[in-house]
């Protein structure tokens, strides 16, 4: 093999590695020399290495011959350990055992009690759908849904983070009120508000429409040219000159997020007959909807 310094210095980089049905404690013995770095091969460990790399780091390297020979490294205070992956999987497997018995030991040796949280502001079933993820299957509450309450039973040390968790989430939620006006506008008077609607063209269903530049700059007008202020004070002139009329202003409050909707509108009365030719009189609704969800940025 052939190997060089890097230009920055931190790492080894192997110019050529070769090695053809070589002992694989060799080879990982000899990246281990190649990168300065103290290597504990599990006694596992056995068998024949045949590997071809250019122009790769030491670590790279260890990788490959790992991955290849189905080995798993990991640090442990400043060693670097190999070993088999069915030997890690049993080192992990015994080691959840243990911290599983650690837990139980502990819940026995610190009983638990029954404790009722009650949830002011949001919603007990939200806050459960929050908190489950994040606790062990023994210490997720029940919903008393009748007053909006968490109810746990845990340990004293487990209740302390569930409080400082459900204190941190159950703040109140600003809420946004909104109001809409229905008005109907006279069509000889759409330019007092400051539209300019001669750049609408007539066009045929599926056929091309050609509008000038004239017209582009026109259309290119409608977004944001006419300001809350401004708007109201048009608006309010054409009342007054009998021009326009508030229909209806709906107005509905929700929460920061939340959508919602809001309708205006009346129900006609529309004559239909069943089976039997009774007549029948059905009521349509007939309005306008606005659904929207409010955002609040400060």
């Amino acid at each position: 093999y052939g190997m060089c310094q890097s230009s920055g210095g931190l790492s080894v980089e192997i110019s050529r590695l070769d090695f053809e049905n070589a002992d694989i404690r060799q080879v990982i013995k000899t990246l281990s020399e190649i990168g300065g770095r103290n290597i504990i091969l599990d006694k596992a460990i056995e068998g024949d290495c045949t590997i071809f790399l250019k122009d790769v780091t030491w670590e790279a390297a260890l990788i490959a011959v790992m991955n290849m020979n189905n080995l798993v490294g990991y640090e442990d205070n400043g060693f670097i350990k190999v070993l088999p992956r069915e030997s890690y999987d049993a080192q992990i497997a015994v080691l959840e055992e243990k911290l599983k018995n650690e837990r139980l030991e502990k819940r026995l040796y610190e009983p638990e009690q029954v404790k009722v949280i009650k949830i002011h502001h949001a919603r007990a079933e939200d806050i459960k759908l929050t908190l489950d993820p994040l606790l062990g299957d023994n210490d997720k509450p029940s919903v008393d849904i009748r007053t909006n309450s968490l109810v746990f039973t845990a340990s004293d040390s487990s209740l302390m983070v569930i409080e400082d968790i459900i204190n941190d989430l159950d703040t109140e939620t600003k809420q946004v009120s909104i109001e809409v006006k229905m008005v109907t506008v006279d069509s000889g008077s759409l330019t007092e508000l400051g539209v300019n609607w001669s750049a609408i063209k007539e066009g045929n269903s599926g056929s091309q429409t050609t509008i000038s530049e004239e017209d582009k700059l026109l259309l290119g007008k409608y977004t944001g040219m006419v300001s809350n202020v401004a708007l109201e004070v048009a608006l309010a002139t054409l009342i007054d000159k009998n021009k326009a009329e508030i229909v209806s202003r709906p107005h509905i409050t929700t929460q920061d997020n939340e959508p919602a909707t809001i309708s205006a509108g009346k129900q006609i009365p529309i004559v239909t007959y069943d089976e039997a030719r009774n007549t029948v009189i059905e009521l349509i609704d007939a309005s306008t909807e606005l659904t929207v969800t409010p955002h609040i940025l400060t």
